[in-house]
């Protein structure tokens, strides 16, 4: 509990980004699957 901020920006980071992988799966996206 030495840096609740910097704590708290990683788990909305990995929030915003959690979904927006989904997302992109879903849709296949060029380049990613592929490799």
């Amino acid at each position: 509990m030495s840096e609740p901020k910097s704590e708290e920006r990683k788990i909305k980071l990995k929030s915003e980004q959690l979904p927006e992988s989904k997302l992109r799966h879903g849709q296949q996206p060029p380049g990613c699957l592929s490799r």
